[in-house]
């Protein structure tokens, strides 16, 4: 049985002002090469996921994405998800 370890844990926070997603955190470690699993609670529009793939793979990282929920609305699929959902979920950290 092959075992995986997570090494290191990052925090992205990227905030939304109208249509427009930016990153208002950075990660100063070196990332190339690295496997990184993105992950996101829900997934309604993907922007900001979008957004921060689009960050992690410039910074040379192999990333993988993943979200618990998934609206039809969404411009993305992550490669992993529980379920696509139709109606609003509210989680006990909203």
């Amino acid at each position: 049985m092959t075992r995986s370890a997570i090494n290191t844990t990052y925090v992205l926070t990227v905030k939304k002002q109208g249509d427009v997603r930016s990153l208002a955190t950075q990660i100063t470690d070196d990332l190339s090469g690295q496997n990184v699993l993105l992950v996101e609670d829900i997934l309604e529009t993907g922007k900001s996921l979008q957004t921060a793939l689009k960050y992690l793979k410039s910074k040379g990282a192999n990333v993988r994405t993943a979200a618990i929920y998934v609206l039809p609305d969404s411009e993305v699929k992550p490669d992993f998800y529980l379920s696509e959902e139709t109606g609003a979920i509210i989680f006990p950290w909203d």
